[in-house]
C-alpha cells in the first residue's frame, strides 16, 4: 500500500496508465530509468555506515551504505581504493562522494565511490 508521503518527490501521484500508450519492454524501462537517474542526480554526497564490505580479488571493493531507513550498494574501482584516506571497514560511519549509476539487466542502482571521509562513530550495528 503507498501513502501520499511516497510521490513526494515528484509532486503527485503517478497517474493511471492508458490502453492506448504502447507496453515499454522491460530493457526501455530499465534504460529509460537508468537515464533519467544518473542526469537528475549525478554526483552525490552520502552519509551512511558501511556494512557488508567484500574486497574482490580484483582490488575493487564493494559495500553498501545503509542509514536507519534504506540501504544503497556501492563500489569502489582498485584505482580510488588505494588514494583513500579511510579504507573501508564494517560498521564505520563516512561521507562518500560519487556518481549514481544503474545496472539495467538488474533494474538496480548503485554509487561508484571517487572519495571516502570519516563521519562518525557507527551507530547503526
Amino acid at each position: 500500500m503507498t501513502s501520499d508521503d511516497d510521490y513526494a518527490f515528484e509532486g503527485a501521484a503517478p497517474q493511471p496508465a492508458r490502453d492506448n500508450n504502447p507496453p515499454l519492454s522491460i530493457s526501455e524501462l530499465s534504460f529509460a530509468l537508468k537515464r533519467t537517474l544518473e542526469e537528475r542526480f549525478g554526483h552525490v554526497r552520502l552519509r551512511g555506515e558501511i556494512s557488508k564490505v567484500n574486497r574482490h580479488a580484483s582490488g575493487h571493493v564493494y559495500l553498501t551504505l545503509k542509514d536507519d531507513k534504506s540501504a544503497i550498494d556501492g563500489v569502489i574501482w582498485k584505482g580510488v581504493v588505494r588514494g583513500l584516506g579511510v579504507q573501508p571497514e564494517t560498521g564505520l560511519e563516512v561521507i562518500v562522494t560519487g556518481k549514481i549509476t544503474s545496472y539495467p539487466a538488474r533494474s538496480s542502482y548503485q554509487i561508484v565511490i571517487e572519495s571516502m571521509e570519516a563521519g562518525g562513530a557507527g551507530a547503526l550495528l
